[in-house]
Parts: C-alpha cells; sequence; structure tokens
C-alpha cells in the first residue's frame, strides 16, 4: 500500500441516504456514490482522523510497500459521482465534514 495513493473517503452511512433517496425517486442504473475529495491520499485520512479525535500523536508516512497487499490496487481510486450529479439529487457531502459526523456517532453511542 502506498501512502500516496488517492481516493475518495466516504461514509457508509451516506451511502444509504443516498441510495435510498435513488429507490425513492425510481432512479435506475449504475451511479458512483462517494463523498467530495480532491486529491486525497491514505496519509492525508488516517492524519484527519486523529484531528478529529484530538490524539495528541505524529502521523508520518511509511515507505511505499511497507504494508503489503494480496491484490494490485491502483495509485489513484478516485471516483466521480457523474450520473448522480445528473439526476440533480446528490446529497454526498465532502468527505471530512462525513468523518466528523461518523466520529462524532461513534463517541456518542460509546463505541470508542
Amino acid at each position: 500500500s502506498d501512502p500516496n495513493q488517492k481516493g475518495n473517503p466516504t461514509y457508509c452511512g451516506d451511502v444509504v441516504d443516498q441510495t435510498l433517496l435513488l429507490l425513492d425517486q425510481d432512479h435506475r442504473g449504475i451511479f458512483n456514490c462517494v463523498n467530495i475529495a480532491e486529491n486525497i491520499s491514505r496519509y492525508d485520512y488516517v492524519k484527519e482522523i486523529i484531528t478529529q479525535f484530538d490524539i495528541n500523536c505524529e502521523v508520518k508516512k511509511a515507505e511505499v510497500g511497507v504494508f503489503t497487499r494480496f491484490a494490485p490496487v491502483s495509485l489513484n481510486e478516485s471516483a466521480l459521482n457523474k450520473n448522480l450529479n445528473l439526476t440533480g439529487i446528490n446529497i454526498m457531502g465532502d468527505w471530512k465534514g462525513s468523518l466528523s459526523k461518523y466520529i462524532s456517532k461513534l463517541k456518542r453511542e460509546n463505541l470508542i
């Protein structure tokens, strides 16, 4: 795994809400449902998790190849909500806000 690998961190609660809205409005087809993120690396994502949990530690980038993956993956796993945007009902929010929503839920439910 590469700490510079890019993607769209996405909260599954947002995917559920978006899917229910698509079903409710009888949309059919293939839709990406990802949170909005531009050039977010795994390093950026982990660093934001540490920040939002207010944990006092330093996050360092790992060297490429430190974490072995069984399957090869692209360095860019980013996705666009193209078809979802065409429906006019894209409710997928920003990844940081969705991460905050998830962490708040964990704290409220004493799951951490």
